[in-house]
Formats: C-alpha cells, sequence, structure tokens
C-alpha cells in the first residue's frame, strides 16, 4: 500500500541500518573549509528548503511548510541537516530522548521523510555507526538518496582540527525506507 498524505508509516527502525563499505583514511585525509563544504553540504536540496520550509517568528522551534493548505502542520527544529526535493522533504539529526525514545546519550539518529505539505511520512531511527576515536562522525548531505526501497547514504567519522578538517573513516550506509502503514 503506498503512502497517502495522511497514512503514518512506522515511527521508529532500531538498529535496521546496514553498513555496505567501509574504509579507514591511512594516512588521515585532510581538507580546508571551502572543500569540505562542497563534499559535505547539499546546496541545491539545501536552497530548495528555502521555498518549502520556514521558521514562523524568530527563536521558533518549528518548521512550518510553505506548501500546507491548513497551515497546521510543522517539523521540530532539531536536526543540522535538511534537504528538500519536489515531493519530499527530509531531515536528519541526533535523537536526544524528545520523542520518549533512548538516544539522549546521543547514540542514534533519527531520520524524518515529509511530504510537500508538511504530513510526516515516517521517523527512523538507527544506531549511529562506532565512532573511530574522539570522531563521531555524520551524514554527509550530498550522499543522502532514497531509491529502490532504501535511504542510502555515506556516514564519514570527521574531526575539526585548526581550520582543517580530517576524515578518519567513510562508511556507505543504507536502512531499508518503511513501507508498511500503522494500523
Amino acid at each position: 500500500m503506498a503512502p497517502t498524505s495522511k497514512t503514518l508509516l512506522a515511527i521508529r527502525l532500531v538498529d535496521s541500518k546496514e553498513v555496505l563499505t567501509s574504509e579507514v583514511a591511512n594516512p588521515i585525509q585532510r581538507m580546508n573549509s571551502e572543500e569540505w563544504t562542497q563534499v559535505s553540504h547539499d546546496r541545491i536540496r539545501n536552497d530548495n528548503c528555502q521555498q518549502m520550509i520556514f521558521v514562523e517568528h524568530p527563536g521558533s522551534s518549528f518548521y512550518s511548510f510553505s506548501h500546507d493548505p491548513t497551515a497546521r502542520n510543522k517539523a521540530y527544529r532539531r536536526g543540522s541537516i535538511r534537504l528538500c526535493e519536489s515531493s519530499e522533504i527530509w531531515f536528519a539529526s541526533n535523537a536526544d530522548g524528545s520523542d520518549g525514545s533512548d538516544g539522549s546519550d546521543g547514540s542514534k539518529m533519527i531520520i524524518e521523510k515529509y511530504s510537500q505539505a508538511g504530513d510526516l511520512i515516517y521517523k527512523a531511527r538507527f544506531t549511529k555507526p562506532e565512532p573511530t576515536g574522539d570522531s563521531y562522525g555524520s551524514i554527509i548531505g550530498p550522499t543522502f538518496r532514497a531509491e529502490g526501497g532504501y535511504v542510502n547514504f555515506e556516514w564519514w567519522n570527521t574531526n575539526q582540527t585548526s581550520g582543517l578538517r580530517e576524515i578518519y573513516r567513510r562508511m556507505r550506509v543504507r536502512f531499508k525506507e518503511p513501507l508498511s502503514p500503522i494500523q
């Protein structure tokens, strides 16, 4: 059954990620801030968000959706990753336990998928890959894709040192999109 705008799919997927490849950098790769911005930020999909979501007033903790005819749908502004495509809006953030889940220790990640009108399609949660040393890692925005029933992305473990981004490990990760509606 394909989701409709009012069909809510699975709320949680715990430990459902699959690591496809893992490459430890030897030697450690270093990038200046301009190089890092080019590889880690999806400028096009982030710019699309300017037309699709907005903050109603300064200091608000929520995004509103430009194409929401009810003006009632909201998304909590918890994360640093937001990617907007023509028919869907994605947010990725560290789980903070505010949704009643475990995750306040920083070990979990939440990915939310919304329709263009702001209807929550699903919220998936997974345990982050193990850190390498002091490097906990994050999703690399331009690699984030939903295709063939999976969400695919690269996870890089990095640190910022003296104006340089040090890359310790690159992983290709995926999880199966929840496609069964909650009854």
